[in-house]
């Protein structure tokens, strides 16, 4: 199994190698970065992005609803390229399908507060690539999808930020790392139970992308992780490792029994195959950009000639 992972990892890289090819990436010359007013995340704490777009348009790899539709997601922003063919969360891709599903079918008018227990902030619908007006065509998502957020109760639509784009906030999100007092989340075994009793009373902590993070926990909180439950990950807090439990049918609650504040370490054990398979990426990488820079050195000395 692991060299068939490792395979599959390397194999992930190579639409990327192939546009890097033609030293663009075969993207527009713009991007949502300056356009997209998404906060910063060292001040509430961590987030999530949902993108829903036509496949195409997509800024990274996703899952697709049906030919016309597809959805993302991003961590603290845009996507990074490092987030090319990785999942957000594999473990909660079938939940969020479900979830987005029950939203476009008109089951709920309370979206955000079950997509606010995976951490998502915000809500975009992309029609093109990238904003205008480096972007003049494209192919509009289903042409309902606007009206099924704007009749959300807990999403707020951002007005006349660029006619590539919808931007939605949730009003009733909960940070991806957020700390609560003990039993924050009772009642809520189910996602369904969220629509009628969210998550509230939370403080976003430990923002960052990386696997291992490190900051205070409050005195007298629980840690919730809006992750797939993974004994992967860890919290220590003051040198002493903590115990975990279920929350919301697939997230992770760590119990931090310590006094007063605690200096605490989240962090994921990364598998073995994962680091190999990164190291394989940046050789291919390496290798391709070589031949970039050999092949462009021989043109402009055949210019010189």
């Amino acid at each position: 199994l692991l060299p068939l992972a490792l395979v599959a990892a390397v194999l992930s890289a190579v639409p990327t190698l192939a546009l890097a090819e033609t030293g663009r990436w075969e993207m527009p010359r713009g991007d949502f970065t300056d356009t997209l007013p998404l906060a910063d995340a060292t001040t509430d704490g961590s987030y999530r992005v949902l993108w829903l777009a036509a496949p195409e348009n997509l800024p990274a790899d996703g899952h697709a609803l049906d030919d016309s539709l597809a959805w993302t997601l991003s961590l603290d922003g845009l996507p990074l390229i490092g987030d090319a063919g990785l999942a957000a969360d594999e473990g909660a891709v079938d939940l969020i399908d479900g979830v987005i599903r029950s939203a476009v079918g008109g089951e709920t008018m309370r979206l955000g507060r079950t997509l606010g227990a995976f951490g998502i902030r915000y809500v975009v619908i992309l029609d093109r690539l990238a904003p205008a007006p480096y972007s003049a065509t494209g192919t509009p998502p289903a042409p309902a999808l606007d009206d099924v957020l704007s009749r959300q109760l807990d999403l707020q639509q951002f007005e006349g930020i660029n006619s590539a784009v919808s931007l939605y906030v949730n009003t009733e999100w909960t940070s991806v790392r957020a700390a609560g007092v003990p039993g924050f989340d009772a009642g809520r075994d189910d996602l369904s139970d969220l629509a009628v009793d969210p998550l509230h009373g939370t403080l976003g902590v430990l923002p960052g992308r990386s696997t291992e993070l490190h900051g205070r926990l409050p005195e007298n909180t629980e840690l919730y992780l809006a992750q797939s439950n993974d004994t992967r990950w860890r919290l220590v807090v003051d040198g002493e490792r903590t115990g975990r439990r279920h929350s919301v049918e697939f997230a992770t609650v760590f119990i931090a029994d310590v006094e007063g504040e605690g200096d605490a370490t989240l962090s994921y054990d990364t598998p073995l195959w994962r680091h190999g398979a990164a190291v394989l990426q940046v050789l291919a990488f390496v290798v391709v950009f070589g031949a970039m820079a050999r092949r462009r050195l021989g043109g402009r000395q055949e210019l010189s000639a």
